[in-house]
């Protein structure tokens, strides 16, 4: 959803399931474009935060340079399991390569 012509408010989520585990995540992201020269050549900054359901809160940070795209998250446990982590989770790094 588009506030102005530089930033937007993006709603994500997803579903997956494989055999009988399912898993479903949503939230909300804040995409700033700080330079668009074209659909190629473009940088924008990306944050926000993820809800795993019944399992953990995400907040994320991306940096997306031209077709690069570099992304840090850090899961915080929130599930049954939460006094054993003391809401300790796990640091992820990204990095992708858009080439369409």
């Amino acid at each position: 959803m588009p506030i102005n012509e530089w930033s937007e408010i993006i709603f994500y989520g997803d579903y997956f399931q494989q055999g009988n585990y399912a898993q479903g995540q949503g939230g909300l992201l804040y995409k700033n474009n700080l330079l668009e020269e074209d659909e190629t050549h473009k940088i924008s900054v990306t944050g926000g935060l993820l809800a795993r359901w019944n399992d953990a809160l995400i907040p994320l940070l991306r940096l997306d340079y031209h077709k690069i795209g570099l992304g840090i998250s850090y899961d915080m446990n929130i599930s049954k399991l939460r006094p054993a982590s003391q809401f300790r989770g796990g640091l992820e790094c990204s990095l992708s390569f858009r080439s369409y």
